[in-house]
């Protein structure tokens, strides 16, 4: 598990999985959130959950991933739709598609 290299302004930062609050998906690029600051990369999705698959990362939907640490609260309605509420204020729609990353968040 390696950091991630990210460029803010004339500078490029090491940023570590922990420090990420969430990532998603903008067309052709990723843009990560972390301490409040948000970094454009230019990257897939999948690229970035490779890197990021021994971390606190979780993919929850096609354009989003999120750190298991910063999850609030999930929210679930009658249908078994789960809303992911991030401590950012954030919130997706968990996929049915990625839904067996859930066992891994209950079990943390």
């Amino acid at each position: 598990m390696g950091r991630i290299l990210v460029k803010s302004g004339k500078k490029f930062i090491f940023l570590k999985p922990e420090e990420i609050e969430c990532i998603e998906a903008v067309r052709n690029y990723i843009r990560i959130q972390s301490g409040g600051e948000l970094f454009l990369l230019r990257q897939s999705m999948a690229a970035i959950e490779e890197k990021l698959q021994n971390s606190r990362m979780v993919r929850i939907n096609r354009s989003a991933m999120v750190n298991i640490d910063r999850i609030k609260e999930l929210r679930y309605d009658d249908a078994y739709h789960y809303e992911v509420v991030m401590d950012c204020g954030k919130c997706w729609i968990w996929g049915r598609k990625f839904r067996h990353n859930l066992q891994r968040v209950l079990a943390s």
